[in-house]
């Protein structure tokens, strides 16, 4: 397995690079995709008004931490580069965002009723997600829920940027099934779970979403 930490660092460095590219290339990319906002009304939708989300790899834009904002929820937005967290609170003032890797989440126990990783659990190897959703699941109340989003595939290492900076950056895809698997290894129940198309303007991969809840009798604190 690669080195975790060096992944991080490298992701890290990756995106306080790209930040401004990826900025510009899709902060207005939710709204021609009917789909994801579906399933983001959903999750809101189950919450309920006011419920305390955290959208975990929030990237740069800030703008599913906005839809979710739009929809009644109280949201904070979370990264772990700093350069997309600047342009992030540039680009929604009205929001919070914070530096905050996730495996190393600086929130308290159970302090969450909903959790988003919207194409932020693909840049960990694999054998690092236990740990690492291990975190989310203990920032999560019992019954909360956790949405998140991936790539379908086989592949994982460090590809080329497909954004054409030059660099080199960490994926991991997922099958369907996989993601619903390692979800419930990490202690989550999943209720929802669909594979979709490629919309003509996305790069042609399958995407993955899985809608996971922490079981009630969960306990408190670390999983």
């Amino acid at each position: 397995m690669p080195d975790p930490g060096e992944v991080r660092a490298r992701t890290r460095e990756y995106y306080d690079a790209v930040a401004r590219t990826y900025f510009e290339r899709f902060r207005d990319e939710l709204a021609a995709k009917t789909y994801d906002r579906r399933l983001l009304d959903r999750l809101a939708a189950e919450l309920g008004p006011g419920a305390r989300v955290c959208d975990a790899g929030c990237g740069p834009c800030g703008h599913t931490a906005r839809h979710l904002a739009d929809a009644g929820l109280e949201v904070i937005g979370t990264d772990l580069s700093p350069a997309c967290v600047a342009l992030a609170r540039a680009a929604q003032p009205a929001l919070r965002f914070a530096v905050m890797a996730m495996e190393a989440m600086a929130l308290r126990d159970a302090c969450c009723d909903g959790i988003l990783a919207y194409y932020s659990l693909l840049y960990t190897p694999k054998a690092a997600l236990p740990a690492l959703l291990g975190e989310l699941r203990r920032v999560l109340r019992p019954g909360g829920r956790l949405l998140a989003a991936v790539k379908e595939g086989d592949h994982e290492g460090f590809v080329a940027d497909p954004l054409g900076s030059g660099r080199e950056t960490y994926f991991a895809d997922f099958r369907e099934a996989e993601l619903r698997a390692i979800l419930e290894g990490a202690g989550f129940r999943c209720v929802f779970s669909a594979t979709r198309a490629p919309y003509d303007f996305e790069i042609p991969v399958r995407r993955v979403f899985v809608l996971a809840r922490k079981p009630l009798d969960a306990a408190p604190g670390r999983a």
